[in-house]
């Protein structure tokens, strides 16, 4: 008996019929490379945004050493024996200090307001490349996979064949059945349906029934292992593309949260 094939169209079938996986892959192959198209021109705006924060942090840079040196300078004033009885110097170095310190962190802060990296974002090239791979595997699904997987599941092929037979019992139709399950490499001599016995058990029909079925199940799970190579490169760009969109959703959770003040 021939080991079954873990690898087939029905395993990725759902994959291949999801809408919504399908609909936001030609979404972002469409958006991501026409902002990456528009990106030198949001480089040039970055640049500029970085131009005017570095004259502002140099032009506070200028402006706590100017402040600095005046407190030195009214320091040494207040030592003189003209400013030594008045309160005028002490409260003017009080405000001079606490300038000093907004303008300290005013700078701090425009420096890490700094963009250092302006290059296009790594979580849309992750959106990109699962897109694409995402695109390339449903191509293959689509271009390789038979009509019939395609078309409809196992239960509901075996539902359907039954019910036909139910009506419009034909001996063909029982003949095409067990001649699929006699030359079905994956079926045991013991299969009932092939059995000897199983003709003369006291319900005929049941027994047609369950050989349309096994027949059914085995003629669709034939199809359903056609084209191998391309059922392994189309499960394997689902997994890629699938890997990808998780590792971008991982990434902005972590980043969400760290905004949130979850973690730091």
């Amino acid at each position: 008996m021939r080991r079954k094939k873990i690898l087939r169209w029905t395993r990725i079938r759902g994959l291949g019929e999801l809408q919504v996986l399908t609909r936001a892959s030609y979404f972002l192959l469409f958006i991501v490379p026409m902002l990456a198209a528009l990106w030198p021109v949001i480089q040039v705006g970055i640049s500029q945004y970085n131009f005017a924060i570095g004259s502002s942090v140099n032009a506070l840079k200028y402006t706590a050493s100017v402040l600095e040196f005046q407190s030195r300078k009214l320091e040494e004033q207040s030592s003189s024996a003209e400013l030594a009885e008045g309160s005028i110097a002490d409260d003017l170095k009080h405000v001079l200090g606490e300038v000093r310190s907004e303008t300290e962190s005013l700078r701090e802060l425009l420096v890490q307001s700094y963009v250092e990296d302006s290059s296009l974002p790594q979580s849309w090239a992750f959106l990109f490349f699962a897109s694409l791979s995402i695109f390339l595997a449903h191509l293959l699904y689509q271009s390789f996979a038979p009509p019939l997987v395609r078309e409809v599941g196992i239960d509901d092929y075996v539902a359907k064949r039954k019910s036909e037979y139910s009506k419009n019992p034909t001996p063909r139709v029982l003949q095409e059945a067990l001649s699929a399950l006699r030359h079905s490499k994956t079926v045991s001599n013991e299969d009932p349906a092939l059995s000897d016995t199983a003709k003369i058990i006291p319900s005929p029909e049941r027994w047609e029934l369950d050989t349309i079925e096994a027949g059914s199940r085995h003629y669709y799970n034939s199809k359903a292992e056609a084209n191998p190579t391309a059922i392994t490169v189309a499960a394997s760009l689902y997994f890629v593309g699938i890997v990808l969109i998780l590792v971008v959703i991982v990434e902005q959770s972590f980043y969400v949260g760290e905004a949130a003040g979850w973690w730091k």
